[in-house]
């Protein structure tokens, strides 16, 4: 007969920024563009990412990506802590995904403006090898920008069949 092994959802990727950021992330940017650490801005323990401009009147584009493996997971899931401390709504900015690191699709778009951190879970198309913050606008912190944490990627391991031997018949 054919079974099936069946366990919950396995964390793929976890950073709360505490001690950096790991290799799996890559910033890059258009214009006066910056993502950093930020003691300031956090959620939990002593550090957070944040992004936004660094030079007033000019318009950049500030992108934080994530680099996973999801290969053999399916119902893949992103939970993070997000703020939006002073960017206003554009079309741009938001969270992102991708299954080939070039073409991107929209997950979610940033928050209201607001003190208070929000905590986020979203699903995951099936394929994907990329998830991106990004954030785009004309001002400096604390005007413009949003900051995000504990950032949590996890998925349910494939069904994997396997094949008993018939009751009757011993297997050696």
């Amino acid at each position: 007969s054919v079974l099936t092994q069946q366990s919950g959802p396995q964390v793929l990727f976890s950073d709360n920024f505490e001690t950096g950021l790991s290799s799996a992330w890559k910033t890059s940017g258009v214009g006066y563009w910056k993502v950093a650490l930020s003691p300031t801005y956090k959620k939990s323990g002593s550090k957070g990412v944040v992004l936004h401009g660094t030079k007033n009147k000019s318009w950049e584009t500030s992108r934080l990506t994530l680099s996973i493996n999801s290969a053999g997971f399916t119902n893949l899931k992103l939970s993070y802590a997000i703020r939006n401390i002073g960017d206003e709504k554009h079309p741009n900015d938001g969270i992102y995904s991708s299954t080939n690191g070039t073409t991107w699709t929209k997950l979610a778009t940033l928050p209201s403006v607001g003190p208070l951190w929000q905590s986020v879970t979203l699903s995951l198309p099936a394929t994907t090898k990329q998830i991106r913050f990004q954030q785009y606008d004309n001002e400096m912190l604390p005007k413009d920008g949003f900051a995000i944490d504990d950032v949590v990627v996890t998925g349910q391991p494939a069904l994997v069949p396997f094949v008993s031997a018939p009751w009757n018949k011993l297997v050696i």
